[in-house]
């Protein structure tokens, strides 16, 4: 049997091209996120103001604000972690916040995009599949309720992962937590229960429900359904399209470190050195963590598609005129008599200028730091 050098066991950083590394995550990384993440906080902010400006804003519509709201958060907390590690700043404040609030948020912040996205998923599935069943149980209120039990079971540990390092009452840097270095945690935590709550249950539910919502309009006609319906399947398709392909890297990469993490720990408990990724995965990091930004950065252009109405007050809101954004319609009560009983027609009343239709619904490892990808990566951050 041929012997195997320590070397091509464990890995080496004299294998990488520490330049070409160093060149793609200043430019394909640090500024490539600078710009998507400054173009996707500005997109996902006027989408929310959109959205709360808007009249008949039904359940599917609350769900893209909460999908919005996460993915304002992950780029601010998740996006500043990614463009420090490019640029590697040091600021005593951002020692001082990372533990606390940057990495605990950027978590918790892509974990709620992820089950928002599930959430809407399960709603499109809810609606066209199972229109008849008790409306009751499709609240706003208890899917917000069931994604945050679900942030707060999965990310409350990363609050005590990371801590600063205190030099003179000043941060000079960050590192893990003894509870962060415990092998037993490492295996339970980050590589078991992180990789079935936030990649295999949200990835195979979604998977479940497209399926049965695409199942359903292969077998019902889709000319046949109104154009809201065929709007709401646009935005549909396209929300739930970006998160598999932007999250597809980050589900390779953690489960390819969940079968080499065994390696990993045969290097450092037999040999004392740490296991070193091969070099194409130190490119492929930078890249998912891009995706990542990009799909929080995305999905607000997709909203233009619902209608006249979200554009036309989304271009107010760009050109700042804000004087009839809220404006009401006025309602004109116009009894009339059908087949001997009288009913009541609703006009709404526009100025000439203000006269648009109305959008009526018919019915997102960031920070999945596992392993030894957990390692090298925290080394940019000491």
């Amino acid at each position: 049997m041929e012997e195997i050098s320590l070397e091509e066991l464990c890995g080496t950083y004299s294998n990488l091209n520490e330049t070409s590394v160093a060149n793609f995550k200043l430019y394909g990384q640090g500024i490539t996120v600078s710009i998507v993440g400054l173009f996707g906080l500005i997109g996902n902010t006027l989408a929310i103001l959109t959205i709360a400006s808007m009249r008949n804003v039904t359940l599917f519509y609350k769900l893209l604000v909460a999908l919005a709201i996460f993915d304002v958060l992950f780029i601010l907390t998740g996006g500043l972690f990614i463009v420090q590690t490019a640029f590697k700043f040091e600021f005593p404040w951002y020692n001082l916040l990372f533990p606390s609030i940057i990495y605990p948020v950027a978590g918790i912040s892509m974990t709620g995009s992820t089950y928002s996205c599930l959430a809407i998923a399960a709603e499109r599935y809810l609606g066209i599949c199972h229109p008849n069943r008790n409306p009751c149980y499709r609240k706003f209120r208890f899917y917000v309720i069931g994604i945050f039990l679900a942030c707060l079971a999965i990310d409350l540990p990363r609050f005590f992962e990371v801590q600063s390092i205190m030099e003179d009452g000043e941060a000079v840097g960050v590192e893990y937590s003894p509870l962060r270095t415990n092998g037993t945690f490492i295996l339970a935590y980050v590589m078991w229960y992180r990789l079935l709550t936030t990649i295999a249950l949200p990835f195979a539910l979604m998977l479940f429900f497209n399926i049965k919502v695409f199942s359903y309009y292969k077998q019902n006609n889709l000319q046949s359904h109104s154009s809201q319906e065929k709007t709401l399947l646009t935005i549909f398709c396209c929300i739930n399209s970006t998160f598999f392909i932007c999250h597809l890297p980050r589900v390779v990469l953690n489960i390819y470190e969940f079968f080499l993490h065994q390696r990993s720990h045969y290097c450092q408990s037999t040999f004392d050195v740490p296991f070193v990724p091969p070099p194409w995965m130190f490119i492929m990091t930078s890249i998912e963590k891009v995706l990542l930004i990009i799909n929080a950065s995305a999905n607000f252009i997709y909203y233009c598609f619902s209608g006249r109405e979200f554009r036309n007050r989304f271009c107010r809101i760009v050109c700042c005129d804000f004087t009839n954004l809220f404006r009401r319609c006025r309602y004109v009560d116009s009894p009339g008599v059908v087949g001997g009983g009288t009913f009541h027609t609703v006009v709404m009343a526009y100025t000439p200028n203000d006269r648009r239709e109305s959008s009526i619904d018919s019915q997102t490892v960031f920070m999945d730091v596992a392993g030894f990808k957990s390692d090298f990566e925290m080394t940019t951050l000491a």
